[in-house]
């Protein structure tokens, strides 16, 4: 349904990079929504950050969530380059399992 949505605004307006605001996670996990978007994010990352007594702000957390759901990885390194994050981004296999991190991203 997200993709049909998707399809239809770029169909009208391929002028546009489209973000998802506040998407899903498992929104994000569809390879057909993602493909259709510039970028995303979510409240997963910083719910997850903030409950376990992290800084929900973190672009380390934000870069974890966006490769947990397939996100590009230069992008998350330049995106947290330009904020001042200098720890590497790396796929952190514990992170994945409980869904911490931004989707952040660009095609």
């Amino acid at each position: 349904m997200i993709a049909a949505i998707l399809d239809a605004i770029q169909q009208d307006r391929p002028d546009l990079r489209l973000h998802g605001f506040g998407c899903k996670r498992t929104s994000l996990l569809d390879e057909a929504v993602r493909s259709r978007l510039a970028t995303a994010d979510s409240m997963a990352w910083s719910f997850a950050a903030r409950f376990e007594g992290r800084d929900q702000n973190a672009w380390d957390e934000a870069g974890r969530f966006g490769l947990s759901v397939g996100g590009c990885p230069e992008a998350v390194e330049w995106l947290a380059a330009k904020a001042g994050w200098r720890r590497a981004v790396r796929r952190d296999a514990a992170a994945s399992e409980r869904g911490v991190g931004a989707a952040l991203w660009l095609q």
